[in-house]
């Protein structure tokens, strides 16, 4: 569920689902770029971190280094991750989402694309996550203005 704006005296009603299930995303942007990778899925661990790290190594370019900054969650830490030449991770301190421009990414596709919606099943929440990110992603400039941070610039 989100916010909605409506005329004053008026009592909005939104569609509210009361069984849930859980669909992950683990993605990554460049914030000069614009240029942006997901995988989406039903497990957030380290399996599958693993495969996401593998896409995006094959996704860049020879030439480019990534530097991910990521949560504590553990499959980012987890010592069975794989180790890529071309990426290297940085791991936030706790409780500190702020800094990680990708919580507003999942923030932004909640609130104007998953919210106040009720879902037949799991394939269709999965195709509309996958959905919501790939309009999202089509839209470089609003992928550069949610996730560049000007400490980032010190970062290449």
């Amino acid at each position: 569920m989100t916010r909605q704006w409506g005329l004053t005296g008026l009592r909005l009603t939104v569609p509210k689902q009361l069984e849930y299930q859980w669909v992950y995303g683990i993605g990554a942007v460049c914030p000069q770029t614009g240029d942006s990778v997901a995988l989406v899925g039903p497990t957030a661990d380290t399996w599958m971190m693993n495969q996401f790290l593998q896409e995006l190594s094959k996704h860049v370019a020879r030439d480019v280094h990534v530097v991910m900054v990521m949560d504590g969650a553990a499959w980012h830490r987890s010592k069975s991750l794989e180790k890529f030449s071309n990426i290297t991770m940085i791991i936030l301190p706790p409780y500190s989402p702020e800094l990680n421009p990708i919580e507003r990414v999942w923030g932004y596709l909640k609130k104007h694309y998953l919210a106040n919606h009720i879902y037949e099943d799991y394939e269709t929440i999965l195709d509309e996550v996958c959905h919501a990110w790939n309009h999202f992603r089509s839209d470089v400039e609003l992928v550069k203005s949610l996730t560049c941070e000007p400490w980032f610039l010190h970062l290449t």
